[in-house]
């Protein structure tokens, strides 16, 4: 079984492939929230699916840049902070 960062690393890896639907079909259970500050909060992976298509319709959203699982950060549960995963800003 792998552990959390090669299932997030191999989440993030999928992700650039249609828009992350092959990633969260994969990924997502019918309870996983996705929480996008400011945008929306989706739970399982036909909102998920939902939400992505819709930002390519409005607003020409197609494509995620893949980061190495290192630039990855993650919200604790229950926090309100930024959506996950999301790119860890550095000073290196």
């Amino acid at each position: 079984m792998p552990n959390p960062i090669e299932t997030v690393s191999a989440f993030c890896a999928t992700f650039v492939e249609d828009g992350g639907r092959p990633a969260v079909r994969r990924w997502f259970t019918p309870n996983t929230r996705w929480v996008n500050e400011g945008v929306s909060v989706t739970t399982g992976a036909e909102e998920a699916i939902a939400m992505i298509d819709g930002l390519e319709t409005s607003m020409g959203i197609s494509t995620c840049s893949r980061l190495p699982p290192t630039d990855l950060a993650f919200s604790p549960k229950g926090s309100t902070g930024s959506s996950v995963p999301t790119a860890a800003k550095s000073d290196a």
